[in-house]
């Protein structure tokens, strides 16, 4: 054998180098296989098998492709997972009516705490959760958080044995690479193709769960309501927002777009439906109740961007001080109040509601201390002017127990919006009170 001609009088590592671009000398040293030679992908298409598309919702939920779902904060997405998870793990009817035999989810999530928050959700929607898997996307040894984009050949790996036939990541700005500008198209496509590989090598629907722009929807357009870049929407084989339905409580769900066929532009509404407390059910956390979308909502989008530029916000903000006294109020009940007011003044009579709502829930949420946000019991938003008293389902539920220690548990928890477990401790302390002689 003939060795090259190395000055080995220098660094080891360099001799090592040479050894391994050379592929002789030590077999610890040398490379294992020469490296392939570079070639471009060229196939004809009468070697290419025809694939007929299959969906877990048909129109929009494509299997072993990727889609995006968009929403603003609050508006109930995760909830929305939690309901769909629930139907695919159970085989239960898609909200359109569609049956699939009961199958498997993975839930990407890292900003949702998995015992108090997912799986009561999980619990309330009647989901399998034998059928229901979740995963941070985490070293299983150490616990820290892996790039999702560079790792996912070997989630792959972990998830192709299990077979599952949904994949949600919630969200995609909690599984982005550090540093990622989601205005950058070529940073966005990083791990959304990532994602469409693990879409086509896993047979499963992977679905990525996005935000929506704090305001506006670009040039009118509703897949530009989609926060960061066009890439965000370009990337995915189909596109569904959940926004606000025409009533306060009420939310829309529709395609936006699909490469896939033809779009449902009415699409599905859904509102929360809460246990009754007379008749002690189990879970108090709300589940999902579908309808379809009917006739009104047609010509909904049009009826937003239409109105949208005339609303003043400073007006809006006036009117709202104005009806806000020291108790805060449910901002269901503030926004029916601010419209009727506003379309009293001149120049609002075609003032939509929609619209006041979507100003006031801005203001909530960055007027800095102009106004303070809050929690009713079952969770329906407050909102109140500095120095509001807000009082928690706990805090009220001692109180009327130490005004009331003869009440029952379930009429504590209907008055007070409190959990079982804290009215049977209000009440338990209230008559203790009682017995020690304690005002």
């Amino acid at each position: 054998m003939s060795y090259p001609a190395i000055d080995h009088s220098g660094d080891f590592t360099v001799a090592a180098t040479a050894l391994r671009a050379e592929g002789e000398g030590d077999p610890g040293l040398t490379s294992s296989s020469p490296r392939p030679a570079l070639a471009i992908d060229i196939q004809w298409f009468s070697d290419i098998s025809e694939r007929e598309i299959t969906w877990l919702w048909p129109g929009v939920i494509p299997r072993g492709m990727l889609s995006i779902i968009g929403g603003k904060q609050g508006l109930g997405k995760s909830f929305q997972i939690c309901d769909l998870a629930a139907r695919i793990s159970t085989g239960r009817p898609m909200p359109d009516g569609t049956i699939n035999p009961p199958g498997k989810v993975l839930l990407l999530a890292r900003e949702d705490d998995p015992s108090s928050v997912i799986k009561p959700r999980l619990m309330a929607a009647g989901a399998d959760q034998m059928r229901v898997a979740l995963s941070r996307c985490s070293n299983n040894q150490t616990g820290d958080l892996l790039d999702l984009a560079s790792n996912v050949n070997l989630l792959t790996e972990e998830t192709k044995p299990h077979a599952f036939d949904l994949i949600v990541v919630d969200t995609y700005a909690a599984f982005a690479t550090a540093g990622t500008d989601t205005n950058a198209g070529q940073e966005v496509r990083l791990l959304l193709d990532a994602l469409a590989r693990l879409a086509r090598n896993t047979g499963a629907a992977v679905v990525v769960i996005a935000h929506l722009r704090k305001a506006g929807q670009g040039d009118g357009d509703a897949m530009d309501a989609i926060a960061g870049s066009v890439q965000m929407t370009a990337g995915v084989r189909v596109a569904a927002i959940l926004d606000k339905g025409r009533h306060d409580d009420e939310r829309w769900f529709r395609v936006v777009k699909s490469n896939l066929g033809k779009i449902n532009e009415r699409g599905w509404t859904w509102r929360f439906a809460y246990p009754d407390p007379l008749i002690g059910e189990a879970s108090e956390m709300p589940r999902i109740a579908w309808t379809e979308a009917g006739e009104a909502y047609s010509a909904l989008e049009a009826d937003r961007m239409a109105g949208r530029a005339t609303i003043d916000r400073g007006e809006v903000q006036k009117v709202l001080v104005g009806i806000l006294g020291k108790e805060p109020l449910k901002i269901t009940a503030v926004v029916d109040r601010v419209w009727r007011k506003m379309r009293q003044l001149k120049g609002h009579k075609d003032l939509k509601k929609n619209d006041v709502t979507i100003c006031i829930e801005d203001l909530a949420a960055n007027s800095g201390d102009a106004f303070v946000v809050g929690t009713a019991p079952r969770g329906a938003k407050l909102i109140g002017l500095p120095g509001s008293n807000f009082e928690s389902p706990e805090d009220r539920a001692y109180r009327i127990a130490r005004e009331s220690p003869a009440m029952k548990i379930r009429q504590l928890r209907e008055a007070a919006g409190c959990r079982r477990e804290v009215a049977a401790a209000a009440l338990r302390d209230a008559r203790d009170n009682m017995q020690e002689g304690k005002p």
